[in-house]
C-alpha cells in the first residue's frame, strides 16, 4: 500500500511538473513572438525614416548647391557669402619654370596661373593670388615679358611682381602704367634664399609684397564686375572622358600633363611626367586647365617672343573630364580674355582653380 501511494504520489509531481514546463514555454515562445513582431515593426520605421531622412539629406544639398551661390569671387567664381567678398585684392608674382628653378614655393596657392613660353620655349608663370591670406614663400621670382602684361591688366590695379625683365617689357610697364614691384629698384620686397644659385633664388611673401602695397601703391582697385568670367556647376563626365592632358612647349624639357581624377573631380598637375609639387610637396592641381593656342614670332638675337595675346585663335577647355573646342576672344589690352564655343556661346567655367597653358604654334597637344 505505501509503495502504491509513493508511485502515485510520483506520477503526480511528474505530471504537475510537465505542466508548469508546458507553461514556461508557451509563455517563452509568446514573448518571442512579441519580440519579434517588436522589431519587424522598429525595422520596417527605421527603414522608412532612413529612406526619408537621406533623400531630404539630398534634396538640401541639391538645393544648397543650385540656389545658395548668390555671390561668386570675380577671379575663380567661388561662392561667397556677400556681395563685396566678390571682391579681392589680388596680386601677380612672375615665377620661373627653369630646371634649376623647381620645387617652386607658393605655386600651388595661386587662384589662376598663366604658363607661357618665354626663350628657347622655356616657359615662365604669372600665377595670381588673392591676397586675404597668408603665404610665407613665393618664387623664384624671374623677369618680366610683355605679353605677361596684358594678362595682368585684365585684373584692374593688381601690383605685378618681377625681377627686371625684357627691354620692350620695362618700357611697357611704364607706359602702361602698371602696379610695379620690380627687385631691381625695390628689393626689400624680395629677399635672396640659399637653397639655390643665383639668379635662381629670389623670392617673396605675402608679408612683403603687403609692404610694397602700403608704401608705394595706395588703394588698389578690384576687377570690375563685368571682367568675370562665367560660372556654372558642372556634371562630371559619363562616359567618352578625357583623363590625359598633355602639353608639349619644348619637347622633353617642357611638358606639362594633366591627369583627371575621378573621385577628386579635379586635375593634378604633371612635369616632364612627373607629378608637379611644391616645395612643400603639395602636388598642383586646378578645377579647370584652358590650353590657349597662340602664334609668336622670335624678335631678337636673345630668342625673346613676340605673342598674339589680343584677336583670337583656338581654345581647348578641360573640366570634369569634359573636353570643349573653342574661340577665345580679347579685344584690346585691358578686356578680359574670354572663352566662346564654336556657335558662338561664352563657355561656363568650373569654380575654383584656374589654369591656362598658352601654347605656340609649334607646340604640341594631345587627349585621351
Amino acid at each position: 500500500m505505501t509503495k502504491k501511494k509513493t508511485i502515485k504520489k510520483k506520477k503526480g509531481k511528474n505530471k504537475g511538473k510537465m505542466e508548469k514546463d508546458v507553461l514556461v514555454m508557451y509563455m517563452f515562445a509568446g514573448i518571442i513572438a512579441v519580440i519579434a513582431i517588436i522589431l519587424l515593426g522598429w525595422y520596417a520605421t527605421r527603414g522608412n525614416t532612413t529612406h526619408d531622412v537621406t533623400a531630404e539629406f539630398i534634396g538640401e544639398q541639391e538645393e544648397i548647391e543650385k540656389d545658395d551661390c548668390d555671390f561668386r569671387r570675380v577671379i575663380d567664381g567661388v561662392c561667397v557669402e556677400k556681395e563685396a567678398d566678390q571682391y579681392q585684392e589680388l596680386v601677380g608674382v612672375m615665377i620661373e619654370n627653369h630646371s634649376q628653378a623647381r620645387p617652386q614655393a607658393g605655386l600651388a596657392e595661386a587662384r589662376v596661373v598663366y604658363e607661357a613660353p618665354v626663350e628657347a620655349n622655356f616657359t615662365r608663370f604669372l600665377a595670381l593670388f588673392d591676397n586675404t591670406g597668408s603665404i610665407e614663400k613665393v618664387g623664384p621670382v624671374r623677369s618680366a615679358r610683355p605679353y605677361f602684361l596684358d594678362w595682368i591688366e585684365e585684373y584692374g590695379k593688381t601690383p605685378y611682381l618681377h625681377v627686371g625683365g625684357s627691354p620692350d617689357a620695362l618700357d611697357k610697364i611704364n607706359a602702361y602704367g602698371i602696379f610695379d614691384v620690380n627687385e631691381f629698384f625695390q628689393g626689400n620686397y624680395f629677399y635672396r634664399g640659399r637653397d639655390r644659385v643665383a639668379p635662381h633664388n629670389v623670392y617673396t611673401s605675402s608679408k612683403l609684397w603687403n609692404g610694397a602695397i602700403a608704401k608705394i601703391g595706395g588703394v588698389l582697385t578690384h576687377a570690375p564686375n563685368e571682367s568675370s568670367w562665367k560660372y556654372e556647376e558642372q556634371e562630371p563626365c559619363e562616359k567618352e572622358c578625357i583623363k590625359d592632358i598633355t602639353a608639349t612647349f619644348l619637347s622633353h624639357s617642357f611638358v606639362t600633363g594633366w591627369e583627371y581624377e575621378e573621385k577628386t573631380k579635379v586635375y593634378k598637375r604633371y612635369q616632364n611626367r612627373n607629378p608637379h609639387q611644391d616645395q612643400r610637396g603639395k602636388i598642383i592641381t586646378a578645377n579647370t586647365v584652358i590650353v590657349q593656342h597662340v602664334k609668336t614670332n622670335v624678335i631678337d638675337n636673345v630668342g625673346r617672343l613676340q605673342m598674339q595675346t589680343i584677336g583670337e585663335g583656338a581654345v581647348d577647355i578641360f573640366q570634369k573630364g569634359h573636353h570643349t573646342k573653342g574661340i577665345w576672344k580679347k579685344k584690346s589690352r585691358k578686356d578680359k580674355t574670354r572663352w566662346f564655343t564654336t556657335e558662338g556661346d561664352e563657355i561656363a567655367l568650373t569654380a575654383g582653380t584656374i589654369w591656362i597653358e598658352v601654347l605656340p604654334q609649334d607646340g604640341m597637344l594631345e587627349v585621351e
